[in-house]
């Protein structure tokens, strides 16, 4: 019923969005809006949230979804659960384009399939969206997607970043199950810093970035070089990116980088505004998959460990972590805008009531710098 129902919606979007002309239309570049990312076949607990993810995307920031780029990823090499998925996507959403991984996930490999992606089919004039299954992305305002790429683009801006921010259920059961209705902002209310504060894991996104620029594995930062970049500085950059890709037998993926061949990274000039990365992480099924995770990414497992600190016996967050790391989020326009700079503060730069190994200390400056519109060196 979920998939039906959100079907109906698609339809009468579309329909819609062809009538007003902002569904598929160009950016003033000449340029289209590339969506990015990968679902997991195997996560079957969050196969709910796709039709909120969809929905978000077409609706809110009005993304034509045969710009969709979609990895559909299966650990368990289900070829036929995958086609299945693809089936029910593309009836439902019209013609994304997908893309099959078998193998076992990690990051590296992830981000070596998309970078080849994007090499096939997006161009230097194009921008790229890209986000996790579990991030709705949210700019300043509100503002619908080419609204805000179009003002980047008219002022030289190639990049526009975001802090990631946890949404959790209002009883903080991470164990909660998404469902296909309420609106899933409504479903997950509270507004987190779990990654940055128990987590440890880095919580600044790239955003969007312009076709011509590509990203680190985890989306985290661009590969590029800052406006005061010198010829050194550059020189550097190239040997190590080539180090590590040929380190690891990718000459090929080195070439493919915009620029390295030639010896000519892009000045990532990024858009002083943040937007917000809504992560719907912590929901039901996110135990199975740390499980797979400790298998193929050993990093993680005591990365994760210190969760469990905070839940105690069972699968809520306890209420002195609740007090330390959210605050409750029930405004009427709940994830269709970006965090405020003074809600940012408020969330993350706030440390008053958390517990003093989990204040990250170098991560605060870097967010407090970004959030007071400094600059923020990838």
């Amino acid at each position: 019923m979920a998939w039906h129902l959100c079907g109906l919606r698609a339809v009468l979007f579309l329909v819609a969005s062809s009538l007003l002309g902002a569904h598929g239309v160009q950016l003033r570049s000449g340029g289209s809006i590339f969506l990015l990312t990968a679902f997991s076949h195997d996560d079957t607990d969050q196969w709910v949230l796709m039709p909120h993810f969809f929905r978000h995307y077409m609706e809110h920031l009005l993304l034509d979804p045969e710009k969709f780029l979609l990895i559909l990823h299966s650990d368990a090499r289900n070829v036929s659960g995958l086609t299945s998925m693809r089936r029910r996507l593309t009836s439902t959403y019209g013609p994304v384009k997908t893309f099959f991984v078998t193998e076992p996930y990690s990051s590296r490999l992830h981000w070596k399939v998309k970078v080849e992606l994007l090499q096939e089919n997006v161009r230097s004039e194009d921008w790229i969206i890209q986000v996790d299954a579990d991030e709705f992305l949210a700019f300043p305002g509100g503002r619908p997607a080419h609204e805000v790429l179009d003002g980047l683009d008219a002022v030289g801006i190639n990049v526009h970043y975001g802090i990631m921010i946890d949404r959790i259920a209002d009883d903080a059961d991470l164990d909660t199950k998404p469902l296909a209705a309420p609106n899933i902002f409504v479903q997950f209310p509270r507004n987190c810093a779990l990654t940055l504060m128990i987590q440890d894991s880095d919580v600044r996104k790239v955003s969007a970035y312009r076709g011509y620029l590509r990203t680190t594995s985890g989306n985290h930062n661009v590969i590029g070089l800052n406006r005061s970049s010198n010829p050194r500085s550059q020189a550097r950059a190239l040997d190590a990116l080539r180090s590590f890709l040929t380190g690891v037998g990718q000459q090929k993926l080195f070439d493919s980088i915009p620029g390295a061949a030639s010896g000519r990274l892009s000045v990532i000039r990024h858009s002083e505004d943040l937007a917000s990365v809504y992560h719907f992480k912590w929901v039901r099924g996110l135990a199975d998959k740390l499980h797979r995770r400790a298998s193929t990414e050993v990093y993680s497992r005591f990365q994760y460990f210190r969760i469990r600190e905070f839940l105690g016996l069972g699968t809520a967050l306890n209420p002195h972590a609740v007090k330390a790391f959210c605050i409750e989020d029930r405004t009427s326009d709940s994830g269709r805008r970006a965090l405020s700079p003074q809600e940012l503060v408020r969330l993350f730069v706030d440390t008053s009531g958390v517990p003093d190994r989990f204040a990250k200390r170098k991560m605060m400056e870097s967010l407090e710098r970004a959030i007071a519109h400094e600059q923020w060196d990838a």
